[in-house]
Order: structure tokens, then sequence, then C-alpha cells
């Protein structure tokens, strides 16, 4: 009979009956449920025509994640079903490469769309994106959405890209993306601030040495020649420590993190 494909509306009660037949499928991965059931809830998810599919004998052979998903929200959705796939296709279903958040922003026509991603995905952590999250994974749709919520990270990312005005590009002591990312959280405090912020720990210029600009770029300098560097996370952390001290008028900051340190936000 070959293939036999159907756009179903597929209920928590459908979904629940349904898992049942999966015979042969991996193991369920809750940190994708949770990210699929939370956009299905907030009406983010998108059905785009990728199928839930059944073999010849009526196994469930790909969709448990979407189904598991569905129990979990409780919220019904229409999906495209294929029914009648043969067992020898199975060792080829989801063999392609997941589109990153960055090639979704190169196809949405977004300039500087590689550092621009993980700009987005800066605000969206420090703004408390993954605060409740089981998974550190930004979905396109909240990429976007974050985007939408937040356009002038675009300006932030050429702003960091401007070698006159900020040397991150050519001295990569930070990622650009992430600098991108808090200099626009940053901008939103004192605009004039952040930028003579991150001029002064790009470029160098108009510091005096012990202050809170030198220090810290002297830190990512060291960081960058070092064999086993600072993770991401803590250099974020060091980064706000090191803003809000300037903000605040202070002249140096400790470059030793406390637990509160780990939990401050941008002031």
């Amino acid at each position: 009979m070959g293939i036999r494909m159907k756009q179903e509306l597929v209920t928590p009660h459908k979904a629940e009956r349904w898992l049942k037949l999966n015979k042969e499928n991996r193991n369920i991965r809750s940190g994708c449920v949770w990210l699929l059931a939370r956009e299905m809830k907030e009406g983010e998810w998108k059905e785009n025509g990728e199928t839930i599919k059944f073999d010849v004998e009526g196994n469930l052979i790909d969709g448990q994640h979407r189904l598991s998903a569905i129990i979990k929200s409780g919220c019904s959705q229409k999906i495209f079903i294929a029914r009648g796939v043969e067992r020898v296709a199975f060792p080829t279903i989801d063999q392609g490469t997941s589109r990153s958040l960055s090639d979704n922003f190169n196809s949405a026509g977004e300039l500087l769309y590689s550092e621009l991603s993980t700009a987005v995905r800066t605000v969206y952590e420090l703004t408390g994106g993954f605060s409740d999250a089981r998974t550190r994974r930004l979905t396109p749709q909240y990429g976007f959405r974050t985007l939408e919520e937040h356009p002038g990270i675009r300006a932030s990312v050429r702003y960091v890209m401007n070698g006159e005005t900020c040397d991150i590009k050519r001295m990569r002591i930070v990622g650009v993306g992430v600098a991108a990312g808090m200099h626009y959280l940053m901008a939103q405090k004192d605009k004039e601030a952040a930028d003579r912020f991150w001029f002064q720990v790009g470029t160098g210029e108009k510091l005096d040495r012990g202050s809170v600009p030198w220090k810290l770029r002297d830190v990512l300098i060291k960081n960058k020649m070092a064999v086993e560097k600072t993770s991401g996370e803590t250099t974020k952390m060091l980064i706000i420590k090191a803003w809000n001290a300037y903000r605040n008028g202070k002249s140096t900051f400790a470059r030793k993190l406390t637990e509160d340190d780990r939990s401050a936000e941008i002031k």
C-alpha cells in the first residue's frame, strides 16, 4: 500500500495511546520534551510538516518527543501522520543536521548573523530565560522573539564589531557576541557609560592602571593566554561585577567572585 499521510489533531489522550506503540525508539530526552511543551503552552510551537511515523505493523517509530510534549502541555496539536513506513527505512530517520539559531538568522537576512545569535542568547540568558529550564538550548522561536523584544541588540553587535571604537573583535579577549549582548543590556542602564566601558576594555586607551576597566582587561588578556581558561559563565559574572563597580563610581573591584556575585544582575 505504501506510505499514507494525513494531518490529524493529536490530543493528549491520543498521544498517550500512541506512545504505547513505541517499541524500539530512542530514550526520551526530558529537556527536549520540556522545551516543546513550553512552546505548545505559549503558542510558539509551529507545525512544519515533519511527520509522526508508524511502520507497516503500526508501531511508532518517530515522534515520541512531540507526543510526550502534547501530554505534558495538555495542548492538542495538528500534525502530519505517516503510516506504512517500511522497517528498512528506520535507520534513516533523524539523520539530518538541526538548523542553529545562526542558520535561521542567516535565512531571515540578518547581518552578522553568527555574532547576533550569540548576542541574543546572551541577552536571553542574562534576563532570566534559562532560570527554570532543564536545558540551555535556545530554540529559534524564542531566539526570534528575544530579538523582536530587544531590536537594539543589532546596534550593539555593530558597535562591538567596529574596531575604531571597540577593539574586542581584534583582541578576542571575550567573544564578540557575548560582549555585544552585555553591551546592549548595559546600554539600557547607561548608554554613554556602556560605550565608554567597552571602549576602554577593548582598546586599553585612556586607562588608569588599576582602574576597573584596566583590571578587567588585564584579567581577560591573561585568561586568553592561559592553558586552562576560565569558563564562559564565570567570565560573564566577572564582567558584570566589573561593570557594576564601574557604574557605581568605584576605583577598582575584587577579581575573586563571591556567591553574591554569581547571582548579580547588570545594574
